[in-house]
């Protein structure tokens, strides 16, 4: 079994970003501004929005290739959600 390593503290997010970059570069995946745009703007998108947003647990329709990359996912959804519920005076 190999051993997980972890990033040095303070430099969590730029580890998820080198890796997500490789990984999308590996896949040979763009990420186009307009793109995002139209995504957002999709009916498809603002008609589902308001249905869904407010279902926590919603199951995620993915195919992990392993328990440590579905765990991988549910811990960075954990450390973006953190303090939600003190939302205002975390943006002040």
């Amino acid at each position: 079994m190999s051993e997980i390593s972890f990033p040095p503290s303070g430099e969590y997010l730029q580890s998820i970003r080198s890796s997500s970059r490789a990984l999308r570069q590996a896949a040979n995946i763009s990420i186009e501004e307009h793109a995002i745009k139209r995504l957002l703007l999709s009916p498809a998108f603002t008609s589902s929005f308001k249905r869904v947003s407010g279902h926590h647990g919603l199951a995620m329709p993915l195919n992990f290739p392993s328990p440590g990359a579905e765990l991988n996912l549910l811990s960075i959804l954990s450390l973006l959600n953190f303090g939600s519920g003190y939302r205002a005076p975390l943006h002040a």
